[in-house]
């Protein structure tokens, strides 16, 4: 009967618990020890990886890497200092005695000492060895697979984990320095003052968890004021000795070098107090809706039994959340900050599903005395299953050794030596390769030439499929990187000794591997297809070319047979070929001669190939579409949007050459910025020709205009003017969408 007492109210001896691995500590120290082990590596196991492609990690390795290369102590203090200097500085370590890949172990060794000690904290706390045991594996379950990308954040080289590991130390010590005293009490005070420095030193905002660790020791019954103020010296000393360091550190190189302050600096400018209790309540929201029905309903039990047992630990997890939580929300909301502050749930999660278990054994135990032996193991088995089966689900790592292994091989079989390397901004996998394992620190554009200079050779990994920039949550830019680097250079695509495109895989992700070089042909013969042929004109970009060369554009058949030959006085970009289609039924050459240099590939498609047939102005545009388009027209390169007006505008036409029966026209199509009912006049004018006016809705959310191009005998291009009036009460813009030069049948002679 005492037996079953001291099992409903928490209090039970070593040995009273059959399932408790007998009597021996070791033998129970060692099982919590392994499970933590068994959850953690199994998880790790599948979700192993040598790169992620997130930004903030990459971040964090960029740090490493400038620690690394730093050769005076004031530059790798710099260096460390862009973030709270003990990550990077660890992972620099590891990079320099173990090689790049063993970062990725820091993680799980991280999470198994924070889950070891939470239920180490637990058992404390409740005294029996099953508190301990169930938070093990309640802070499993919710740590790892409470929120789809909690693996991640909790395995792969984040900082939270590392400083998760010095907070629950932190908590661990100012737990087991009461109620002792003497030398042993002060031992672990300091040790806990140092490791909550040590996660502030990971992570800036774990020091405000130091706020619950004084209120721990302030209000401690049984010791004098006077004890208590020593305490709290005590605890607040390593604190003290970090600020003063800092301090003279930050005279040196200035406390904006931080990026983590001046990014909070930059994101709390201008808050109000409103917002502020919004992502306040969103990170609650947050919590509960991470912790579940269950995982709130044991939060709940817990604290309460923890503020009627040892009501200065209640108070610790309170404050630490509580101050930690304020800060967070003075600038944004993340899933993994909220992650910090669930993380002082855990323990009284654990604690109160301890208490609920117990709970359901005394009335099982009521039914027949076995049952109440069996419930806890019951219970710890649905859960260790529960973290199986979620491990079982985990999709695999993104890189895998085997992959960068190959990757290795081949970067090393085809970069020249001094050759940069050019990728797309969000190949973020890539990058981090690249970056990481190579200590290439990849191109992402190229810049236009120097007047008289050709552009570098270069290599240039394409994204060969969706995959390859999928990771990333960059805005696609409005010119992809291939098209920009067409303007001034060639892209030769590498093929294998079969003839077989030559790819790469990283993770999921294909890319191709090209290279670029400078124009070299003043003399050019490209196939076409029929389908090139659209609305009976055959476009060819000649891009930023000499606009001023004397070129000779031929068309031949598939036999060789000459369909029509044009001579291009001036002008580059993109130039329309009036073709008979007739003629070419099987597809043909385009040859051109030029006095200058070309690029090799010059047959192009308009972006809209299907009947509409169009140039796109938003994003992947191509450049030369942009020599359409003159003052007042708003001409923005690097916007989504590059041809925006608000009541007049000008675009210049190239002329399609060969014209014979057919007339040309421009078509444009335009989307008011915020449609209305409202009609709207738009009054075209040409040299040469009357004033065309057409009147629209711009209700609509897009709509075509067509208007008759007039070219003067020789004329290489058009000037069309474009006047609207707007309503007066409409404080806005239109958008061009696509322009096009088209065909049309000219109208029988009178």
């Amino acid at each position: 009967m005492a037996a079953r007492q001291n099992s409903r109210d928490g209090s039970a001896q070593r040995g009273t618990w059959r399932w408790g691995w007998g009597t021996s500590l070791v033998g129970q120290i060692g099982l919590l020890v392994a499970l933590a082990g068994v959850i953690v590596w199994g998880a790790y196991s599948r979700r192993h990886t040598v790169a992620t492609g997130i930004a903030d990690i990459l971040h964090y390795y960029e740090a490493a890497l400038d620690f690394l290369a730093a050769t005076t102590w004031t530059a790798r203090l710099q260096a460390a200092l862009q973030w709270a200097p003990l990550h990077p500085m660890a992972l620099a370590l590891v990079i320099r005695w173990c090689g790049a890949e063993w970062t990725y172990f820091l993680g799980p060794f991280y999470a198994w000492g924070v889950l070891v000690g939470l239920s180490a904290w637990s058992w404390r706390i409740s005294g029996d060895y099953r508190g301990g045991l169930l938070t093990l594996l309640a802070s499993s379950a919710a740590l790892l697979f409470g929120f789809s990308e909690n693996v991640n954040f909790i395995l792969y080289p984040f900082r939270e984990t590392f400083s998760f590991l010095f907070l629950v130390s932190g908590i661990c010590a100012t737990i087991w320095a009461y109620p002792g005293t003497g030398r042993g009490h002060y031992v672990l005070l300091l040790w806990a003052g140092c490791s909550y420095v040590l996660a502030a030193a990971v992570r800036e905002p774990a020091i405000l968890a130091l706020s619950g660790a004084v209120v721990f020791v302030v209000f401690q019954p049984g010791r004098s004021l006077r004890s208590r103020g020593g305490d709290v010296l005590v605890l607040l000393s390593p604190l003290l000795v970090a600020l003063l360091a800092l301090g003279m550190v930050f005279a040196g190189t200035g406390i904006l070098a931080s990026r983590q302050f001046s990014g909070w600096q930059s994101m709390t400018a201008g808050q109000t107090l409103d917002a502020w209790w919004g992502l306040l309540s969103t990170y609650f929201r947050w919590l509960i809706h991470w912790l579940g029905f269950w995982g709130s309903l044991c939060s709940a039990v817990g604290l309460l039994w923890l503020a009627r047992r040892n009501r200065p630990a209640a108070l610790m997890l309170v404050v630490s959340v509580l101050s930690v939580v304020a800060l967070y929300a003075t600038f944004a909301f993340y899933p993994r900050y909220a992650l910090s502050i669930g993380l002082f749930f855990l323990p009284l999660a654990g604690l109160g599903l301890w208490r609920i278990v117990l709970a359901a054994g005394w009335l099982a135990g009521r039914v027949h005395r076995r049952l109440e032996e069996l419930v806890v193991p019951v219970v710890a088995l649905l859960l260790l299953g529960y973290c199986g089966v979620k491990i079982h689900r985990l999709p695999p790592g993104a890189v895998s050794p085997a992959q960068l292994k190959i990757f290795r091989t081949e970067l090393h079989r085809r970069l020249e030596s001094g050759e940069k390397v050019l990728t797309d901004a969000r190949s973020r996998l890539l990058n981090e390769v690249l970056l990481v394992y190579f200590g290439i620190e990849p191109r992402t554009s190229l810049s236009a030439p120097r007047l008289g200079e050709p552009p570098q050779s270069c290599l240039f990994l394409k994204p060969a499929n969706e995959d390859a920039v999928i990771r990333a949550k960059l805005v696609a830019a409005p010119v992809t990187l291939e098209l920009g680097i067409m303007r001034y250079a060639d892209v030769e695509e590498l093929v294998h000794e079969n003839g077989a495109p030559a790819l790469i895989g990283l993770g999921t992700g294909e890319y191709r591997w090209c290279r670029v070089q400078p124009w070299s042909r003043k003399q050019v013969e490209e196939a076409f297809a029929p389908a090139d042929i659209i609305r009976g004109l055959l476009w060819l970009d000649f891009q930023e070319s000499d606009e001023m060369a004397g070129r000779i554009v031929k068309i031949v058949d598939e036999g060789g047979a000459a369909v029509a030959e044009y001579p291009v006085g001036a002008g580059n970009g993109l130039i329309p070929f009036a073709v008979d289609g007739g003629r070419v039924q099987q597809g043909g050459r385009v040859r051109v001669e030029s006095s200058s240099l070309l690029p090799a590939r010059l047959v192009v498609r308009p972006d809209s190939p299907q009947a509409a047939s169009y140039f796109v102005l938003e994003v992947g545009r191509r450049p030369s579409i942009l020599k359409w388009l003159e003052r007042p027209t708003g001409i923005a390169p690097g916007e989504k949007w590059a041809a925006t007006f608000f009541d007049a505008a000008r675009f210049r036409l190239p002329a399609p050459r060969g014209l014979t029966t057919k007339t040309p026209s421009l078509a444009i199509l335009l989307e008011p910025r915020h449609p209305r009912k409202q009609l709207v006049e738009f009054r075209y004018q040409q040299s040469g020709a009357d004033d065309l006016v057409l009147t629209n809705s711009i209700e609509r959310q897009r709509f075509w205009q067509e208007i008759p191009l007039l070219f003067s005998s020789g004329e290489e291009a058009a000037v069309v003017d474009l006047t609207l009036n707007v309503p007066p009460d409409w404080p806005n813009h239109f958008r061009v969408v696509g322009l096009s030069v088209r065909l049309v049948e000219k109208p029988p002679a009178p």
